[in-house]
């Protein structure tokens, strides 16, 4: 994430962000001492769960290219057998042996930096920490579902949401400090 020519990067499972000028050059690093946690068999449930809207609709029709509800068709494959394989791909998924700490980051319009946490049971919504412009810590909040899409001036953050048409709209919220 970009704010005032500085950037901002996560690039390990650890808490652990680095904080570079327009050129690359360290400015130095914000972190916490929180560890990456081994993945359970909750974070691997949810994760498939997380997964299978992607893969097939709420109908159980596939939603990949190549499949038909009503069976083979010209170089289309059986929705039976596709949903099969669909299953299956699911049931191998294989996992990190460690979940990042940091999920994502973002700086809002008053430079401050805001790194969603990996949530203790994958799913649930994240905990945000605030840092100052100058890397200190703020706190941690509950308050939002997740890290906002993006931030204004007067502590406006906004949210890109779908209707029940799955139709995207604006959501916009102010955060008060």
């Amino acid at each position: 994430t970009v704010h005032g020519g500085r950037i901002a990067l996560v690039d390990g499972v650890s808490y652990q962000i680095r904080v570079l000028d327009g050129t690359g050059r360290p400015l130095g690093t914000i972190g916490r001492a929180l560890a990456p946690r081994r993945p359970t068999r909750a974070d691997v449930a949810a994760a498939r769960e997380e997964a299978r809207p992607r893969l097939i609709s709420p109908e159980g029709i596939p939603q990949v290219a190549g499949a038909t509800s009503e069976g083979p068709a010209a170089g289309a494959r059986d929705a039976r057998a596709v949903l099969k394989e669909i299953e299956d791909g699911l049931d191998a998924m294989t996992f990190n042996d460690r979940i990042p700490v940091v999920l994502g980051i973002r700086y809002d319009a008053e430079g401050r930096l805001w790194v969603a946490r990996t949530p203790d049971v994958w799913g649930k919504a994240p905990l945000l920490d605030v840092f100052a412009p100058d890397g200190a810590y703020l706190g941690t909040t509950r308050a939002l579902p997740r890290l906002p899409d993006a931030f204004g001036h007067g502590g406006l953050a906004a949210f890109i949401e779908k209707d029940d048409l799955d139709v995207p709209y604006l959501r916009v919220v102010r955060i008060a400090f």
